[in-house]
């Protein structure tokens, strides 16, 4: 999957392992779907994986776990 990067150039779909944290607590989320842009080097997600990846992160912290599936 591409979309468009805010730099104008093509960015490709990547599936990442990204750590979050609530507090002092640090979990890792796997397989975060981000969009990789090589012309500015830039990764980001869209706005629904964002809220998504943000209560996987309060779900992994609330359950203990130190990490969590995407």
């Amino acid at each position: 999957m591409k979309t468009i990067c805010v730099c104008g150039g093509l960015a490709r779909l990547q599936y990442k392992n990204e750590q979050g944290r609530i507090k002092d607590k640090v979990v890792t989320i796997y397989n975060v779907p981000a969009y990789y842009c090589a012309d500015c080097q830039e990764a980001f997600t869209t706005g629904s994986d964002s809220l998504r990846f943000a209560q996987r992160v309060r779900k992994a912290v609330e359950s203990g776990a130190e990490e969590l599936e995407f």
